[in-house]
């Protein structure tokens, strides 16, 4: 688990693969259209898990942290052979595919996915969840300043850390404001980086509340506070408004030791030094991005743009009832659609801005059915629990992923979700 919380998440592409230049596509285009399959460190360390798992659960007779003897419960079942079926189709569909040697191993990753999602049935969670907290710290930490030094030099700070576009080495710019700089931190997008900053909020906010240790309750609490200032810089509106509704959720919850902790800052002047340099902080970067919210409606606005992308791709989804193959989407828009400034398209070769429209179309209706009823069964299980916490930080994905294309062409993220989902089971246990 530690591996999955390195404060950088960088990692490397075996197999890089184009399948369309950019110059042979129909309209304009910046990006070749490309096939990766990404290792990161943590894989290694997710193979010696299981490694030692297997080991002493068939040649060693005490086993300390790993459950050696764990049968899997029913509450398991359903979310678990779910997902192994929903592999086994997107497996299936590989193997018949023009481009099977490519998808075999981008279905690879759905099987990174059950291995994540699994862990919880080969670790003793009890142990591992009491440096979680600060693991979930240090991670936001290092992210949010990493965000604030892009934001003071005005650019991507260029060092190996960091995973940049081609084209975007410099940094993000936003769309609808070309002076405005949407920081990345050490993910290749700005949203996937508010993204992975909300969900571990969550997480961390939660866990800070169950402290009995007010020191360190209250340098969670910070670290929390400059995540969602980090978010700001990302420049996400729509993680904007998922912040505000978590927060609005989150007093609501714990209005009491909320409203307890603020009266103790506030008599401090603690609290008031932190509002107002807060304010300072971010209300300029802030108002100057919810001003182009104007342009979100016109005709090359990003919702416009949205809209339009996922139309088409679900309208091709159901042309090809058994999926166009793991992260594919972007071949067949280049190859039968003209892109952006080719009217009447507006939007270029990119995965469908919603995972539920991109796993449609990219695994095909079974499959997708499959991992329906594996999301439904993990988040009703999960939910019953009283801490919940963790089944929260994967709905507040969930939502996300309705605006963003984070499946498996962003596995660094999405890790996470099968983790938290898998941690939200458990805590229905305990």
């Amino acid at each position: 688990m530690f591996f999955n919380f390195l404060p950088f998440i960088v990692g490397r592409n075996i197999i890089e693969n184009t399948l369309i230049s950019h110059r042979e596509i129909f309209g304009f285009s910046i990006f070749d259209v490309k096939y990766f399959f990404p290792v990161y460190l943590s894989d290694l360390f997710l193979l010696l898990i299981y490694q030692s798992y297997f080991s002493e659960k068939f040649f060693s007779k005490k086993s300390i942290k790993l459950k050696k003897n764990k049968t899997i419960e029913n509450k398991y079942k359903i979310p678990l052979i779910s997902l192994v079926l929903f592999f086994c189709l997107v497996l299936i569909r590989s193997l018949s595919h023009e481009f099977s040697y490519l998808l075999f191993f981008g279905s690879l990753i759905i099987f990174k996915y059950i291995l994540i999602f699994a862990l919880v049935l080969a670790i003793e969670l009890p142990e591992s969840k009491k440096t979680l907290g600060q693991l979930i710290a240090s991670s936001l930490f290092f992210h949010s300043v990493i965000i604030y030094i892009e934001q003071l030099k005005g650019g991507n700070i260029g060092k190996f850390i960091e995973n940049s576009l081609p084209g975007l080495e410099m940094g993000t710019l936003s769309a609808e404001s070309t002076d405005l700089l949407r920081a990345d931190g050490t993910f290749n997008e700005p949203n996937i980086t508010a993204i992975y900053l909300l969900i571990n909020v969550v997480v961390l906010s939660n866990i800070a509340t169950k402290l009995q240790n007010k020191k360190l309750r209250y340098f969670y609490y910070f670290v929390v506070l400059m995540a969602l200032l980090a978010i700001i810089f990302t420049g996400s509106r729509s993680l904007y408004a998922l912040s505000l509704i978590y927060l609005i959720f989150y007093f609501f919850k714990n209005q009491k030791l909320l409203k307890k902790i603020f009266n103790k800052l506030w008599k401090n002047n603690l609290l008031k030094t932190v509002i107002i340099s807060s304010i300072i902080l971010i209300m300029p970067y802030f108002l100057s991005r919810m001003d182009t919210l104007k342009n979100v409606f016109t005709e090359t606005g990003s919702l416009t743009y949205r809209t339009e992308l996922n139309k088409t791709v679900l309208s091709m989804s159901f042309k090809e009832l058994l999926g166009y193959g793991i992260d594919l989407t972007p071949y067949y828009l280049a190859k039968n659609f003209k892109t952006v400034d080719s009217l009447p398209v507006i939007f270029d070769q990119a995965p469908a801005h919603n995972i539920f429209v991109q796993i449609l179309a990219e695994t095909g209706i079974f499959a997708f059915i499959f991992f329906i009823i594996f999301i439904y069964y993990s988040l009703k299980v999960a939910f019953q629990s009283k801490n919940n916490y963790f089944t929260l930080a994967a709905l507040f994905y969930l939502l996300a992923a309705q605006f963003h294309p984070v499946f498996t062409n962003h596995y660094q993220l999405t890790g996470f979700f099968f983790l938290y989902l898998g941690m939200g089971i458990y805590e229905k246990k305990v």
